[in-house]
């Protein structure tokens, strides 16, 4: 079986890596094809749903009119993964960027495949939803990713 050959390496974060791809339908008939290959893509997100632990109530973002994917949306909080990241830290940096306080995982809700937009490579993500919970949320304080919040039973 052919393997791709690394050829050139970009540089910083959004770096792209060029390689040689070899495939082919025979053995007998191997086809060259250069692609470029996204090295640094956010791939993997994750999803977080905070339950109040005092009143059993659920917390709601509202996504600011800037964001560039669904503006004004609102959501249970989410976020994609950094390089090196796994999701429980993912999870909880995100808390700590978007809401300004720790939470307490409970449990996982489920995993989905989904495109953040429209149905291409660059879009593909796989998500990580979490339950969570926290008993003060005096703290919170939205980052500027999101403009207003609710507490919803």
């Amino acid at each position: 079986m052919a393997e791709a050959t690394e050829v050139e390496f970009g540089s910083g974060r959004a770096a792209n890596r060029r390689v040689t791809s070899l495939y082919g339908t025979r053995p007998e008939k191997i086809f060259h094809k250069e692609v470029t290959v996204a090295t640094d893509r956010f791939i993997a997100m994750v999803g977080m749903l905070v339950w109040h632990r005092i009143d059993g109530r659920y917390l709601l973002l509202r996504r600011a009119p800037s964001k560039d994917f669904a503006p004004g949306q609102w959501e249970s909080g989410s976020g994609r993964l950094e390089r090196g990241e796994g999701f429980i830290e993912a999870l909880r940096r995100e808390s700590r960027e978007e809401l300004g306080f720790d939470v307490r995982i409970e449990c996982l809700l489920g995993t989905v495949h989904l495109y953040r937009g429209a149905v291409v490579p660059d879009n593909e993500m796989v998500g990580v939803s979490f339950g969570c919970s926290v008993g003060d949320a005096s703290g919170l304080r939205l980052s500027d990713e999101h403009c207003e919040h609710r507490w919803v039973t």
